[in-house]
């Protein structure tokens, strides 16, 4: 069917608009299998496709009758723009036909050294009625679009130039601001994951939303669900240590079991340290919001069924008699490098580890800082430091930001191949991973500058897996040292010196001192 320019414009709009695109390393590169996937996405509603290479829009076009946004993803050496980038793809699309033509619309030099300026100009010489879509990164890029012609103003690029790839994802504030500011006609596109964030776009004022991950690429869905798994299964194993006249000397891990609930975890600690027949004290680092007085679990989340409101150290008290004492683990590892390692010799100091979501403890004049109000705890993670159009706080956190669960969530976007910080940082010469990771760099710096600023401390200590490369750590002691307002000069960061048994030391410290 032939649409006609304002068909065109109305069949999309308040639709939803389903890229079906494969680039030639992935699993379902194929022109047939696209294809199928856009029936699939006509058959379930979708009013548009978004459509990479003729070959592909080919066969989408004989398959299903639904407005195609055309693009072709061909890289020059001389220029970063891929999408739709010279005058020769747009003869190619124009000569297979597409309803809707979308190109780079960033402020990026093309290649041969075209600026978009004249670029725009050189289409609407030659197809003066062609629908446009310029795929944008930032609000200038979009002023700009608009100004020049565009018909479809789309944040397509957002995260992926250097311009934009520290700004929060997914771009609900740049589309508030391209529909309320500019009054465009927005496609809303990129990093809409969810259908909640799909409608959340189109409450704010989109044209369309166009969907493409979350929907056609089979390997970042599934990764999505391996990751949540991982994260529910969390650390799967219990450490073990014994101490003698304040050092290691046997250490053991065992099997949590979480999953047979708290009372089974219980035991099985209870069962492993009878082999210890002149134990003094027991220290215990758990997960978890602890109220230290009661010996109680204030708050646990089900991973571990049962463990809320748990008295752990009454059981373990009854059943080998001997003084138990318990804490978070994270105020634990603050109490082990108090102790122990990079801290020690340092009473006010700040401790933040970064990995699936970010950890934190403030100790000031030698001890924990918990607070007074009705949490167990601070939670750093907690700190609101983006600004998201979006109902749930978290969505503005720190940890949303600033985690590694976030940083790995951007790589796949850049490569959906990657699932860790190890496979990033053996990545890390690629340009736009070294943008990404510095990118988040930025944010975490930014986080913990915002915390030296309040507690005003003379040292932070950051841990975590990923913190333990020098690259990273480097670039996160540069960033602190470059925002931190002049009068907070002279901060010490340093990294985490204990590892995984950081837990462990601090254990042992509950025991050797009243806290």
């Amino acid at each position: 069917m032939k649409y006609n320019r304002k068909e065109i414009l109305e069949k999309i709009r308040g639709k939803l608009i389903v890229s079906c695109q494969a680039l030639p390393d992935e699993p379902l590169h194929s022109s047939f299998i696209m294809s199928r996937m856009a029936l699939a996405a006509q058959m379930s509603g979708a009013e548009g496709i978004r459509a990479n290479s003729i070959e592909d829009i080919h066969e989408i076009r004989k398959t299903v009758d639904l407005p195609i946004i055309g693009i072709i993803k061909k890289d020059y050496p001389d220029s970063p723009v891929y999408i739709t980038p010279t005058i020769k793809e747009v003869d190619a699309l124009m000569e297979e036909g597409v309803e809707i033509m979308a190109v780079d619309a960033t402020d990026r030099m093309r290649p041969d050294g075209m600026t978009l300026d004249a670029f725009f100009a050189s289409i609407k010489e030659k197809y003066p009625d062609q629908i446009l879509m310029a795929d944008c990164s930032t609000l200038q890029e979009c002023q700009h679009a608009l100004q020049l012609g565009f018909d479809l103003i789309g944040t397509t690029m957002n995260g992926y130039t250097e311009a934009s790839i520290a700004e929060a994802v997914p771009p609900l504030q740049l589309m508030e601001q391209v529909v309320h500011k500019l009054h465009a006609p927005l496609i809303a596109e990129g990093h809409l994951d969810t259908p909640e964030l799909a409608a959340k776009a189109m409450h704010l004022g989109a044209w369309a939303v166009v969907v493409g991950s979350a929907i056609t690429r089979p390997q970042v869905i599934t990764r999505r669900f391996v990751d949540a798994l991982e994260k529910h299964n969390g650390d799967t194993a219990i450490k073990s240590g014994l101490f003698e006249d304040g050092k290691l000397t046997v250490t053991d891990t065992f099997e949590t079991q979480a999953d047979h609930g708290a009372d089974h975890v219980i035991q099985k600690v209870i069962t492993h340290a009878m082999q210890f027949t002149s134990v003094s004290s027991i220290g215990i680092s758990t997960c978890g919001q602890v109220d230290t007085q009661q010996g109680i679990i204030a708050y646990a989340n089900q991973n571990m069924p049962g463990y809320t409101g748990m008295p752990v150290v009454s059981m373990i008290h009854s059943a080998l008699h001997v003084p138990v004492y318990i804490e978070n683990d994270v105020v634990c590892a603050g109490l082990g490098e108090h102790s122990f390692g990079n801290a020690r010799g340092c009473d006010d100091f700040l401790l933040v580890t970064f990995g699936t979501g970010i950890g934190g403890t403030l100790f000031l004049s030698g001890r924990p800082y918990n607070g007074n109000g009705p949490s167990r705890g601070i939670m750093i993670g907690g700190l609101l430091n983006t600004q998201v159009c979006s109902d749930d706080p978290w969505d503005s956190s720190y940890e949303r930001s600033a985690s590694v669960t976030r940083l790995v969530q951007d790589a796949a976007e850049i490569d959906p191949s990657i699932h860790n910080g190890r496979m990033i940082l053996e990545r890390i010469d690629d340009p736009l991973m070294n943008a990404c990771v510095t990118a988040w760099i930025n944010r975490v710096g930014d986080g913990i500058c915002s915390l030296v600023h309040l507690y005003n401390i003379p040292k932070v200590i950051v841990g975590g897996g990923i913190m333990e490369n020098d690259l990273v750590f480097d670039a996160l002691r540069i960033r602190c040292n470059e925002r931190l307002i002049p009068g907070f000069k002279g901060v010490s960061i340093e990294k985490a010196s204990l590892g995984n048994q950081a837990g462990l030391y601090g254990a042992y410290t509950l025991c050797s001192r009243t806290i």
